[in-house]
């Protein structure tokens, strides 16, 4: 966990009042392979979520293509790393009961590594207990069990084919299975092949229900090869707006087509980021020296766009005379090359205010500076903020734009065709993020797994509108704005099952889905403090800002004290009360959405549980 403080949607529950129902807030439409374009629950105020990408496996249909070949991809945290294509039966499921390592079905593309041939090269997922190379692996528990899991290193096994084909056993260069001295974690040393090409294959020494992540490294060369900005840009995305169509393909009648328009991987540097000489900052916006480019803006191309710090309403400054830049593109620039810039809104007022045209790849840096004064080494803070024009003044456009996060690669994500009649689509030049018949031109960021309903049978029926599936063959468009976005720059949900459950949890905390039932309960910019379990201490109960306690099932208790605070203080318009709905539950089976119970001083945590406070 890297960070505590969440500016993000709150509303709270109170455990046994009546329920007083809030509309979920639809911002964007679904994207998935469902009706319209996917049949998933709104997530946050971003991004409707529904059964993602189909990411295929190379052997069959694919609702992935690559330059008009059907393709298998799949993320690296939040980038595309390069798989192979094939239909060789060592990546298809077995049809007969087969283990070990050297089975020849059942594997899965885990990468395409690089080095120099000859040289020797180890490949490890979780090294034995070599802590130079650790690498890791570990068993996700299946959908139906409990809010807390018990999370296991699996019999994992690694095999190394040179080139970018399937290899069987007897082909490959390597096969790492089992440590016989410290626990499952295969590792394996091999010659960099002729060429200087190989690929990772990986398995399970014993085949699994659960699921397994494996992060394999490798000691030298690169290991796993990310696809270029170049092959990003090339990729289509299929979905159908048949439900539960078996077969999305291109040209369908039913079919839609999503592609990026740009793939922000970094922020480009220019000169403008060094210090000032003696100065604390650049005294006119001409000065290119004292500038930071850490934020990113989407846009409409070709559309006037605001961005304010400390103007207008937008945005903020401590300890700062802000200044802005705009830069053209995922680039800091040089006074020359800027599409815009502002040092006093206001003449003889602190405050920044730049109205620039967006440019046609729908991305902008937005450079920040405080202008020279007197004071130096001081802290100072500048959060730049998009705003849309109306009467009297503008709009918010919250998170439009965003800190770049190095883990976060961006992605401008459009609908490049649809059928004619299709619905909740984005207007003209608008991304998947923007809400139905609207263009702002929100960014998104990609994440393993999806976000879907669920229904339960037992002990009596019930759905889960947000029930999260983890998988490597499917991808899920998560917008700025939304609640999956601020969770993963936390949680890193990509480094384990844990934290991948830590950040589900986030997510409900975010929407304040206290039932568990996928229902958001949520107003836009209450600040959130959250913790984890390891920092748990039952006399966080009596802190008065205190929440509640939240598993990736919901919330597991509440403070009542602090959701009544919270209605009276107008954080739920409209509302005076909310319970969750009442399940018939024995203990013993499937975790049912009950009305949680009160937070006591004697309340323990599962390691996956967090807990917040509300101010």
């Amino acid at each position: 966990m890297r960070a505590l403080l969440l500016v993000a949607s709150v509303l709270v529950a109170t455990p046994t009042a009546a329920l007083a129902q809030a509309a979920a807030l639809d911002n964007g439409p679904v994207i998935g392979n469902g009706p319209v374009i996917g049949n998933g629950p709104v997530i946050g105020n971003g991004i409707a979520l529904g059964a993602g990408f189909a990411t295929g496996d190379g052997a069959t249909t694919s609702t992935v293509y690559a330059n008009g070949v059907p393709t298998s991809v799949r993320l690296e945290g939040t980038r595309f790393r390069r798989l192979i294509t094939s239909s060789s039966t060592v990546v298809q499921g077995c049809t007969t009961s087969q283990s070990g390592y050297a089975r020849n079905c059942g594997w899965l593309s885990d990468g395409v590594g690089t080095c120099t041939a000859g040289q020797t090269v180890v490949i490890s997922a979780g090294s034995c207990g070599n802590s130079g190379i650790p690498g890791g692996a570990m068993t996700a528990p299946s959908l139906d069990t409990s809010a807390s899991p018990a999370y296991a290193t699996p019999n994992a096994m690694l095999r190394v084919c040179a080139g970018t084909a399937a290899c069987t056993y007897a082909q490959a260069l390597a096969t790492a299975t089992t440590c016989s001295t410290s626990g499952p974690g295969p590792i394996q040393s091999f010659t960099c092949p002729t060429g200087g090409t190989y690929n990772v294959l990986a398995g399970t020494v014993t085949p699994t229900a659960d699921r397994v992540v494996v992060n394999a490294v490798a000691s030298t060369g690169t290991y796993p090869v990310r696809l270029s900005s170049a092959e990003v840009l090339a990729l289509r995305f299929y979905a159908s707006t048949t439900p539960n169509d078996p077969s999305v393909l291109p040209g369908e009648a039913d079919t839609v087509e999503l592609r990026f328009e740009a793939y922000v991987d970094a922020i480009g540097t220019a000169g403008a980021l060094t210090a000032c000489s003696g100065a604390n900052g650049p005294a006119t916006l001409t000065d290119n020296c004292g500038w930071r480019a850490s934020y990113v803006t989407g846009c409409v191309p070709g559309r006037a766009t605001t961005v304010g710090a400390a103007a207008g309403g937008l945005g903020s400054a401590i300890g700062a005379d802000p200044m802005l830049r705009i830069c053209s593109g995922a680039t800091a620039c040089q006074a020359a090359g800027a599409i815009g810039a502002n040092d006093d809104a206001v003449a003889g007022a602190a405050g920044a205010l730049v109205t620039f045209t967006c440019p046609a790849s729908g991305v902008a840096t937005v450079m920040t500076a405080r202008k020279k004064s007197g004071t130096i080494n001081t802290r100072f803070e500048i959060v730049p903020e998009a705003g849309r024009a109306q009467s009297g003044g503008y709009a918010r456009l919250p998170r439009l734009v965003v800190p770049f996060d190095p883990d976060l690669a961006l992605y401008r994500l459009v609908v490049s065709s649809a059928p004619a009649g299709a619905t909740g689509l984005p207007a003209t030049k608008g991304t998947i993020c923007d809400g139905a018949g609207t263009a702002t031109g929100y960014l998104a960021s990609l994440t393993s797994g999806t976000w879907a309903p669920r229904t339960f049978v037992n002990p009596v029926p019930y759905t889960d509108l947000a029930w999260f599936t983890g998988s490597e063959r499917r991808l899920t468009a998560t917008c700025t704005n939304g609640a999956i976005y601020k969770c993963d720059q936390i949680y890193e949900p990509w480094r384990s099952p844990f934290a991948e459950d830590q950040r589900v949890a986030c997510v409900r905390m975010v929407r304040a889905d206290y039932c568990g039932t996928g229902e958001p309960h949520t107003v836009e910019g209450v600040p959130i403090a959250v913790d984890g379990a390891a920092m748990w201490d039952g006399t966080t109960t009596f802190d008065p800002d205190f929440e509640a306690v939240w598993t990736p099932r919901g919330a597991s208790c509440v403070s009542s004290s602090k959701v009544l605070a919270l209605i009276a203080s107008g954080r739920r318009p409209g509302a005076t009360s909310v319970s969750c709905p009442t399940v018939p539950f024995t203990g013993g089976g499937t975790w049912a959405p009950n009305p949680p119970a009160e937070c006591t001083p004697s309340t323990t945590l599962s390691s996956n549980w967090l807990w917040n406070l509300v101010f």
